[in-house]
């Protein structure tokens, strides 16, 4: 298991430019300047990338370039493209009591901004938050998660060559650390990405400052298919979205609400589609992900035991190997699946 430098644990809130106010806020060339830093790691650092996405989660390297790489690249390049739009003035409408005035919203960033990334994603859901706090202007304190050891490493190491310290800092630590983290210092906003339970912690210490927040949180992602839908499509698309990252995204289809005149066709074809996408099956297949850690893995065992379903598609497991088959289990609206994520 890759281990992050103890170096990187700290964090020198002093030497960013939004505290000691020098060359703050930044002008729009160095917001350019430094999007196309982050651009150009990306792509000179690709393969490593996608080789610590691999000891992580075992992400195959299609899915690491098409959802952590080139997302990433698409979002920077979409706020270097846009950026003297989006931070250009903007006239408002007059009314009586300021009919004599010029009337104008203009844009300012807020200062130090602190972006909570996810294991799930450990590449996208850093540099997606982070590009667009820098196109507004801000100084960044990147957390990587630290379920995914090999990725905080790489970010540990790449973003001080490529970003300047007063600009943007890394951060590791584990869930101890992040709450001292919170409690000592003072954000100006809080963005992160993670389950409701840590999401509530950190509101409630945002709210002791009125920080404002960005929480993206996870849940039940429901999908109905009704008697008229296109079932082998259906099926198709839905498995897709399932064995990405091994089920391992927060839009992921959770469950199925299906029309009982199609129910066991879609299961059926749900069957064919992956036999079609993985032929010789996912246990030992390169292209198919793995979960997170063996905690994880076991809890989703421990569900899936616990069930008073009927598993109609999968259901193999090996804890070792992080690996549960792409499973399908037939419940009631109260079984134990549907109550958690």
């Amino acid at each position: 298991m890759s281990k992050v430098k103890k170096e990187a644990n700290s964090v020198n809130f002093q030497n960013f430019a939004c505290i000691t106010r020098k060359t703050w806020p930044f002008s729009l060339s160095e917001r350019r300047k430094c999007l196309k830093r982050l651009l150009e790691m990306l792509s000179l650092h690709e393969k490593e990338i996608c080789d610590a996405l691999f000891k992580d989660l075992h992400k195959p390297t299609h899915e690491s370039l098409m959802c952590e790489v080139l997302t990433s690249k698409q979002e920077l390049q979409f706020h270097i493209k846009n950026l003297r739009s989006m931070v250009d003035s903007k006239a408002v409408h007059k009314s009586l009591a300021t009919f004599g005035d010029n009337n104008c919203v203009e844009f300012q960033p807020l200062g130090l901004v602190l972006i909570l990334g996810a294991w799930n994603y450990p590449i996208q859901l850093i540099a997606l938050p982070l590009a667009g706090a820098l196109a507004a202007g801000n100084c960044v304190v990147l957390k990587p998660s630290e379920l995914a050891p090999a990725t905080a490493a790489l970010l540990s190491r790449l973003i001080p060559v490529y970003l300047e310290s007063s600009i943007c800092q890394v951060f590791n630590g584990g869930p101890n650390e992040t709450a001292n983290l919170l409690a000592s210092n003072k954000f100006d906003f809080i963005f992160y990405t993670g389950s409701s339970r840590v999401g509530k912690l950190i509101m409630a210490e945002a709210a002791k400052n009125l920080t404002p927040v960005c929480l993206e949180l996870g849940g039940k992602s429901p999908v109905y298919i009704d008697a008229s839908a296109d079932i082998p499509l259906t099926a198709r698309r839905i498995m897709w979205g399932k064995t990405l990252n091994a089920g391992q995204t927060c839009v992921a289809p959770d469950y199925v609400l299906c029309h009982e005149a199609v129910q066991e066709h879609f299961i059926e074809e749900c069957k064919s589609v992956l036999m079609s996408f993985f032929p010789e099956g996912t246990e030992h297949n390169d292209d198919y992900g793995r979960l997170i850690n063996k905690n994880h893995t076991q809890r989703l065992i421990s569900m899936l035991e616990s069930s008073k379903g009927t598993v109609r598609v999968g259901g193999s497991h090996n804890v070792s190997a992080k690996y549960i088959e792409p499973t399908l289990v037939e419940v009631q609206p109260d079984d134990s699946l549907m109550k958690e994520e």
